[in-house]
């Protein structure tokens, strides 16, 4: 009887695994007709040919849609030249939506080749994606999470943004571009490259940031506002780039000497806005300093600052580690006490 039973449900356990593969090899079946559509159109780029579907473009983009069910010449050709494009550009563009499980990312290389021609063929989904990246682009430059932004991409960011009326693009890249010294934006042909709006925009902005970092320096100190201030002056031209590494070690130098005897002149923001200044401006001297005082702070402080999620993995951990060996050294230490 056991063994019946056995058998039973040895049986059932087939027909479930078969409905199982079943499932399985249908779902195999519909990716490979995706990926391996059938090609009833031709576009002809630069003399050379692009082998499509006719329904997945015009499902992607209201343009071809219009191509090809609207009365247009082009509903009954087969082979559909696309004048003034080039050939790897709609290569790369097609490649962002074409196939569904095999579409390509958005990189710094491809964003302005993409662009455009996803606001010339109206497929949305990708403007989106190619604005969403550069928007986040421009923010993680604005908040020093990634490297200082070079001017001519800086610019060509710009000439988009006013092109194609992409107001959030605009307003942060012209932000952006009042952080570096005049001469070095003219020196990349700023001038020419926006209108002349924008580029009063620029100047107003720039205007305003020396402004506010000189009414703030006057007020507080040397410790104000300090990314800012490392901005400027490595966006300054004074003739000789020995000349601007004179004046940022200057002022690193300052700040270390507050870090180490003057302590109580900073807030717990401050600290960890120099930590974050000396990891992005890779001032090692700084950055060490900073450290050394962090990790004799109460860590519940440090940890609740605002800015405390842009240090480094690397860096908390060395602070936690140095705590750890300062607190087991010092059975009667007390943390420092920075200004409120």
């Amino acid at each position: 009887m056991a063994s019946e039973c056995e058998i039973e449900v040895s049986v059932q356990d087939l027909v479930v695994d078969r409905k199982t593969f079943e499932e399985i090899d249908s779902q195999t079946q519909k990716k490979v007709q995706t990926l391996f559509l059938r090609t009833d159109i031709i576009l002809e780029v630069e003399g050379r040919q692009i082998h499509v579907n006719r329904q997945m473009l015009a499902d992607h983009s209201p343009v071809f849609q219009g191509m090809f069910e609207s009365d247009f010449k082009e509903k009954h050709m087969d082979n559909i030249p696309l004048p003034d494009k080039k050939f790897e550009d709609f290569e790369i563009f097609l490649s962002s939506f074409y196939y569904n499980e095999f579409q390509h990312t958005i990189t710094d290389d491809t964003v302005l080749v993409i662009l455009p021609l996803a606001i010339e063929y109206q497929v949305t989904a990708v403007q989106d994606r190619c604005e969403s990246f550069i928007t986040k682009k421009l923010k993680q430059a604005t908040n020093h999470e990634i490297e200082r932004m070079d001017i001519p991409t800086l610019l060509s960011y710009i000439e988009y943004a006013e092109k194609y009326k992409l107001p959030t693009i605009l307003a942060l890249a012209v932000n952006l571009c009042a952080r570096y010294d005049i001469p070095v934006l003219k020196e990349a042909g700023v001038e020419d490259r926006v209108s002349e709006k924008t580029w009063k925009e620029i100047l107003e902005d720039r205007n305003s940031l020396m402004t506010t970092f000189m009414r703030k320096i006057l007020q507080t100190g040397n410790a104000a506002d300090v990314l800012a201030t490392f901005d400027l002056i490595t966006g300054l031209v004074v003739g000789n780039p020995e000349d601007t590494h004179g004046l940022i070690r200057t002022y690193e130098n300052k700040l270390v000497v507050m870090l180490t005897n003057y302590p109580e002149q900073l807030t717990v923001e401050t600290l960890v806005e120099i930590i974050i200044t000396g990891e992005c401006f890779k001032l090692e001297n700084l950055l060490s300093s900073a450290v050394n005082l962090a990790f004799m702070c109460d860590s519940k402080l440090m940890k609740g600052s605002k800015r405390y999620h842009q240090i480094s993995k690397d860096t908390k951990a060395t602070i936690d580690e140095k705590r750890v060996v300062w607190l087991q050294e010092n059975s009667y230490c007390c943390y420092v006490s920075l200004k409120d």
